[in-house]
């Protein structure tokens, strides 16, 4: 079929005529077409165009600006109009005479040819920003009062910290809002840095800190952003929230060490450690000789492997509090306990009140999977699973300077063995 007996061809075409009568044009131009290829998207009248990609509605859009047309005032009706085709309009249409609409679309938008010139332009990083200079000038200041010999991602943001006291990005809201609301990530970093930048202020200095590697290349990655320089601002902030993070991972396997070792003492623990392994960002290993090991479980010891199991949850939220939410360590400690209390009661036979029942064997036999022993067990397991919280909470709290040593302890030496724990905290030994 020729293009020129397509329906879609022809829709355009007609609306078109009606836009180059609105603009009082002579003939009919590739802007005319391009207008008309926009509102007939728009009104869902073509069939073989649902919907225009983002950059061929902008092409459209700028040939509306050029011609001064208003693309929400309502079209009147097209009528049958002869009209003499512009030069560059006839060109178009002998290129596409034998092809598809969507063909035609192409040449029309020259679509092509306007990647090619975006992929070709370079991109903007964050130091084609103006405030990136304010930023470094304060990025120096802080080098200079520190002695730090090159430029960092947290350097660089610590230096928007003080560009913001200052009132120097007053006209930035982005990176206000991104400062303001990352306190205390930033807070994080500049402890931790050791970098007191109170009532510090921006001042020329002769420094000509070189750019560290990691600062290079996250120059380079700003320009994938629509804001280059909040993104390289950004940067930084997430340094102070991996610091933040790794606290928090600290105080989780601190509470699961020291709960473990008041009331599961034969349990020996072979590591406690804040390196990231996997999916875990830390973990507490046990000594697989242990004599616990080899020991049934009984009503008493599962309870307290309830207690164990929450007690790093349960630590977590008390440092970071309970607004912060909680992450896969605490969700999969939490999934553990309730696996293991929900077999306690209803394959193990432990809990008095839902009875030596299995209810697995239930199931079997009558191929049901619901009713009121279903009903029961999961009330039973509700209730179980808040009275080992509310004591795991107690022994928390009871047992907090503990925990708080041991978390300390970890930040500075990431992996600690049993007998080095029991060194920080004598106190646990059992005598």
């Amino acid at each position: 079929m020729s293009l020129l007996d397509d329906k879609d061809f022809k829709i355009v075409t007609s609306c078109a005529k009606a836009v180059v009568k609105a603009c009082k044009g002579l003939e009919l131009a590739v802007s005319h077409m391009q207008i008309a290829l926009l509102l007939s998207a728009r009104a869902h009248k073509l069939k073989a165009l649902k919907k225009l990609s983002v950059l061929q509605a902008t092409l459209c859009e700028k040939a509306a600006k050029d011609l001064g047309y208003d693309l929400s005032k309502k079209l009147a009706p097209p009528k049958p109009l002869k009209l003499p085709l512009a030069e560059s309009f006839r060109t178009i249409l002998s290129q596409t005479k034998n092809g598809s609409f969507l063909q035609f679309v192409d040449a029309l938008l020259d679509t092509k040819a306007e990647k090619s010139k975006e992929e070709t332009q370079p991109k903007a990083t964050a130091k084609d920003d103006s405030h990136y200079a304010k930023i470094t000038l304060c990025a120096h200041s802080v080098a200079e009062r520190f002695e730090l010999k090159e430029m960092t991602a947290e350097l660089f943001t610590t230096g928007a910290v003080v560009a913001h006291r200052g009132g120097m990005l007053a006209d930035r809201p982005s990176l206000l809002h991104s400062i303001i609301t990352n306190d205390l990530a930033i807070e994080y970093l500049l402890r931790e840095r050791g970098w007191d930048v109170t009532g510090l202020a921006a001042r020329k200095t002769t420094l000509d800190l070189p750019h560290h590697e990691t600062f290079k290349k996250a120059i380079d990655d700003s320009a994938d952003h629509n804001d280059p320089l909040l993104a390289l601002v950004n940067r930084g902030i997430l340094v102070g929230v991996s610091i933040r993070q790794k606290e928090r991972v600290a105080y989780h396997e601190a509470g699961h060490a020291v709960v473990c070792l008041l009331i599961q003492p034969n349990r020996d623990i072979s590591e406690v450690t804040i390196v990231s392994k996997g999916d875990e960002a830390g973990y507490v290993s046990y000594e697989k000789s242990s004599s616990w090991m080899n020991i049934p479980f009984s009503k008493e010891s599962v309870l307290d492997e309830l207690c164990v199991s929450l007690a790093g949850r349960v630590s977590e939220q008390r440092k970071a509090g309970y607004s912060e939410g909680t992450d896969d360590g605490a969700t999969s400690d939490l999934r553990q306990a309730t696996d293991m209390a929900w077999k306690a009661i209803t394959e193990w036979g432990m809990d008095d009140e839902f009875g030596p029942v299995v209810l697995e064997t239930c199931i079997d036999e009558s191929g049901l999977k619901s009713g009121w022993l279903f009903d029961e067990a999961q009330r039973r397991l509700q209730i179980i699973m808040k009275e080992a919280n509310a004591r795991t909470e107690n022994l928390v709290k009871t047992n907090w300077h503990h925990i708080e040593t041991l978390a300390k302890s970890l930040l500075h030496k990431p992996r600690m063995t049993e007998d080095e724990v029991l060194a920080i905290l004598p106190e646990l030994i059992k005598r």
